[in-house]
C-alpha cells in the first residue's frame, strides 16, 4: 500500500518573487472607466450643456483610480514572512488517487489573500486546485488536493506557486515557495497489498481463478479419508485406522511447483489507451497480481519482454524443479 508517511524536505529556500500584475478587479475598474468615457461622448452629442460636469467627474474618478492603483502597487509588491511546505506520499501507484498537502504559514505583519496553485508534472492529473486562502499574521493553513498518475517514472514537482493579492486587491504577485521534489510512480501495487491479508483460496476466488486439485501418487500429502476399494497398502494410515476402528487412507496429490514465464508485449501497439491507462500498463498490473499469487504458492516466476526486433529476458524469482509454463500478456 502507498505509504502514508509524508516525504518532506526542509523548506529553507527563500521566497522567489515574480513581477506584480493587474488583478481582475483592477482590469474591471479600468474597463468601467473606459466605458464611462464612451458614455460621455454619446451624452455630449445629445446634451452638450451637461458634458462639462460629467467630464470633471470622469477625470476625478480616473485620477483616484490611478492613484489608488499606484499606492496599492507600492505597498503590496513585496511579500515577507510567507513559508510553504509540500507533503507527498513516498511513492505513487499508477492510476490510483493519491493526496498531496500544502502547508502555508504567514509570519509577516499583514493579512494575506492567496490563490494557492502548485507546480505539478504533466503526467499527474489534479483536482482541488487552485484554492483561495486567507492567512492572518502567525496563522497556518493546509490545502489538500488529489493526484492521479497516468504515466510511470519519476514525477518532478517544481516549487509551490502562489498568487498573493495586494492590500486592496488591485495587483497580484506570483510567488514560489519551498523546494522542488521528486517521487516515483510505480505500477499499481495496491492490488497486491490488498491480497496480502487474504488466504490463498480467498485470493484465487477474488481474482476469478479456480484451483483444481489432481489426485495421484505424488509425495504431497493432501488429506485423510475413508478407505476405498483399490487403495494401495501404502496409503493406509494404520494409526488413524486403529483410533477410529475403520480403515483410513492418506490421499496424496502431484507436486505442482512449476516455473511460469510471462511473455510481456512491449510493442508500439501496447501504447493505445483504455480507461486512462495504456494496454501495456493494464497488462503489467495483471502480471503483477498473477505473479504474486504464483510466488505465494511456491512457483517460480520469470519474465520475457519482447517487441519488434527486440527481446529482453529477466531471471526467475527462484529455482523450481517442476515444469515450465508460458503466459502471454
Amino acid at each position: 500500500m502507498t505509504q502514508s508517511a509524508a516525504a518532506t524536505e526542509a523548506q529553507t529556500a527563500p521566497i522567489q518573487h515574480g513581477h506584480p500584475g493587474p488583478s481582475q478587479r483592477l482590469v474591471k475598474l479600468l474597463s468601467y472607466w473606459c466605458l464611462a468615457a464612451l458614455v460621455i461622448s454619446i451624452v455630449r452629442i445629445w446634451i452638450p450643456a451637461a458634458t462639462a460636469l460629467i467630464e470633471i467627474a470622469w477625470w476625478t474618478g480616473g485620477t483616484l483610480l490611478i492613484g489608488a492603483a499606484l499606492l496599492d502597487f507600492l505597498t503590496g509588491r513585496r511579500i515577507t514572512g510567507l513559508e510553504g511546505e509540500r507533503r507527498l506520499p513516498n511513492n505513487l501507484a499508477l492510476g490510483v488517487r493519491n493526496s498531496a498537502r500544502l502547508k502555508l504559514r504567514n509570519n509577516g505583519p499583514r493579512t494575506l489573500q492567496l490563490s494557492v496553485c502548485d507546480s505539478v508534472p504533466q503526467q499527474l492529473a489534479t483536482t482541488g486546485l487552485p484554492r483561495r486562502a486567507k492567512l492572518q499574521p502567525e496563522q497556518e493553513v493546509s490545502v489538500e488536493y488529489s493526484l492521479v498518475p497516468h504515466r510511470r517514472g519519476s514525477a518532478n514537482f517544481g516549487r509551490i506557486e502562489i498568487l498573493a493579492d495586494s492590500p486592496w486587491g488591485l495587483w497580484q504577485t506570483r510567488l514560489w515557495l519551498g523546494r522542488e521534489q521528486s517521487v516515483k510512480v510505480y505500477p499499481n501495487f495496491l492490488g497486491i497489498s490488498s491480497l496480502q491479508a487474504l488466504s490463498t483460496e480467498q485470493t484465487l476466488r477474488m481474482l476469478g481463478l479456480h484451483q483444481q486439485q489432481r489426485r495421484g501418487e505424488g509425495m504431497d500429502f493432501r488429506q485423510l479419508r475413508e478407505y476405498r476399494q483399490g487403495d494401495s497398502q501404502r496409503q493406509v494410515d494404520w494409526r488413524a485406522s486403529s483410533r477410529l476402528r475403520k480403515l483410513i487412507s492418506r490421499e496424496y496429490q502431484d507436486e505442482r511447483d512449476q516455473e511460469i514465464i510471462y511473455m510481456l508485449d512491449c510493442g508500439r501497439r501496447m501504447r493505445a489507451k483504455d480507461g486512462g491507462l495504456s494496454h501495456f500498463d493494464h497488462a503489467l498490473n495483471g502480471l503483477l497480481l498473477s505473479a504474486y499469487v504464483a510466488i505465494k504458492q511456491g512457483d517460480a516466476v520469470g519474465l520475457h519482454a519482447f517487441a519488434a526486433g527486440q527481446d529482453s529476458s529477466g531471471g526467475s524469482c527462484h529455482q523450481s524443479k517442476g515444469k515450465t509454463r508460458s503466459i502471454c500478456c
